[in-house]
């Protein structure tokens, strides 16, 4: 059997978490490549549960529902030196084709998001978590919707020396 991109007939590449227990574990992922995932549901690359530190690695060419290269749901994802390209996210809630945050802390340093595609947030969507964009190049992202670079909904973000190349859309409809 053949996974076929973007029909969610496959799995994701990988899950950060310890299953439940209340207190967050600290993982560190460097100088890997990510791709390939195609998922029914979020995170066709990473699905991030706990504090996740990611340096020097890649995100690419990943699809699911909710963040196609990244979903990061409570605790923290730090992203430094790295890249996050051609993802998608599709189907039913079509949301944060690179990453989407639901309700971390994320920290985007001297990263580049490019050619990732969702409705909502090409590049990322922040749903209602923290968001800080450090050094960092987001460009070459597409929604069909809004927030071809970034969607801020509910969350708070900040932005510093960083280049975007589409129109940021803040706040909800």
């Amino acid at each position: 059997m053949h996974n076929l991109p973007g029909t969610g007939d496959g799995m994701r590449v990988v899950v950060v978490s310890d299953s439940g227990s209340t207190s967050g574990i600290d993982v560190r992922l460097a100088s890997l490549t990510f791709t390939g995932g195609d998922i029914l549901g979020d995170g066709g690359g990473i699905l991030n549960l706990e504090n996740l530190v990611l340096v020097d690695s890649r995100v690419v060419g990943n699809h699911a529902d909710r963040g196609g290269g990244i979903f990061s749901d409570t605790g923290s994802l730090i992203i430094r030196r790295s890249v996050v390209e051609d993802n998608t996210a599709g189907r039913n809630f079509r949301s944060g084709g690179g990453i989407f945050n639901r309700e971390a802390d994320v920290v985007i340093e001297t990263t580049t998001l490019r050619g990732n595609q969702a409705s909502e947030g090409g590049g990322v969507f922040n749903e209602a978590g923290n968001l800080d964009i450090i050094q960092s190049t987001i460009s070459g992202n597409h929604a069909t919707d809004s927030g071809g670079g970034i969607y801020n909904g509910y969350g708070m973000a900040n932005i510093l020396s960083s280049t975007i190349s589409v129109v940021i859309r803040i706040g909800a409809t």
